[in-house]
């Protein structure tokens, strides 16, 4: 028969977050015959499951960037034919095997890899165009706009403190509810790390850990050469010097990307893993 199911996660704070959803049909207690499977992510698939799995003669999957795919779905993979559709425009149409395009050369290109990568070059180069500025003046109005920019505008809040606002010796993180030293990294002090050849990557790594377990925010500071503050923060405190896939990804900064992937089950302590979903929902096509 017909039905709904909604997977949700629960923070530590209490609160329950929708992961997923799930409408359609279903037979003997499986997701089996034609439905909507809605993910945290933005992705939307509408097709055919066979207990649970994605195997359909005709399924669309689109992704939260307006890519996507519709055809054949077999074991979960983009199988037989289909066509893939970018967001920049290109298409592939023909055979597919296993995600990867059968192309007119006899060669084979991995299209959810792919996708992947032009996910990740975006997150990479941002859009100016399309991020707000808020100016506060107090702790209060600072931490409600932090709030609103994380959770509804789906962005890693930017703040850059001005001096006339803050008390004397007090600095923006005296603002920031939720942050300590165990979950802030100052980045000029993991760039001598790094340029020493030091662990630097497990200051991103247990900060991000410890933020989780703890339900805090995961800050990371820029600081200016104190030698020169006017020239502004130095290339060693860039950013794309310290991404990590293990530590610190990219995805990170897409937090719905980030938490409707699970990336943050690779992050927690192992007897806290099992907590993250209160039941595993279907995985998104995977690269191979």
């Amino acid at each position: 028969g017909f039905g709904k199911n909604i997977w949700t996660g629960q923070t530590v704070k209490g609160e329950s977050v929708v992961i997923c959803s799930y409408d359609g049909q279903w037979k003997d207690n499986a997701m089996t015959g034609r439905a909507i499977f809605k993910y945290y992510d933005g992705s939307v698939y509408e097709g055919d499951f066979e207990k649970g799995i994605l195997t359909s003669e005709e399924g669309k999957w689109e992704w939260a960037d307006g890519t996507n795919y519709k055809g054949m779905w077999v074991d979960g993979y983009m199988h037989g034919q289909g066509r893939f559709l970018s967001a920049t425009g290109e298409f592939w149409e023909g055979q597919f095997h296993r995600n990867c395009f059968h192309k007119h050369d006899g060669s084979w290109i991995d299209l959810s890899a792919r996708h992947q990568a032009s996910e990740m070059a975006s997150l990479a180069k941002g859009d100016a165009a399309h991020v707000p500025i808020v100016r506060v003046s107090n702790a209060l109005q600072l931490n409600e706009e932090l709030a609103r920019i994380t959770r509804h505008d789906n962005m890693v809040p930017f703040v850059v403190a001005d001096t006339s606002c803050l008390p004397e010796d007090a600095t923006v993180l005296d603002w920031v509810e939720g942050t300590d030293q165990d979950t802030t990294v100052f980045l000029k002090f993991v760039a001598i790390q790094k340029q020493r050849h030091h662990d630097y990557r497990s200051r991103f790594y247990n900060g991000i850990q410890k933020a989780l377990v703890a339900g805090k925010r995961f800050s990371v500071v820029f600081e200016p050469d104190e030698e020169d503050p006017e020239a502004g923060v130095p290339q060693s405190q860039a950013l794309q010097e310290f991404f990590d896939r293990f530590a610190f990804p990219l995805e990170a900064f897409d937090p719905r990307l980030f938490h409707g992937r699970q990336y943050p089950v690779s992050f927690l302590p192992e007897d806290r893993r099992q907590e993250y979903f209160l039941v595993a929902p279907p995985p998104p096509p995977p690269s191979v």
